[in-house]
């Protein structure tokens, strides 16, 4: 898995990785299992990233090419 571990901080729309994460703005992931707390998000549906502010944090949308 990219970044290793995952977390989500819900009031800010942030995933968060243990490990640089090495994704760029437009990069697809997709979740394989859930650990609970990100609601919205689903296994097996594809995200975009929109936004990559540091090496271990990124924003997704479900939408490609999504800025905000």
């Amino acid at each position: 898995a990219k970044g290793g571990n995952w977390t989500f901080v819900s009031s800010t729309d942030t995933w968060t990785t243990s490990v640089a994460h090495e994704l760029n703005v437009n990069d697809e992931i997709v979740f394989t299992s859930s650990g609970g707390g990100a609601t919205g998000y689903s296994t097996g549906t594809i995200y975009f990233v929109i936004s990559v502010p540091t090496t271990t944090t990124l924003k997704l949308s479900s939408n490609c090419c999504k800025t905000s």
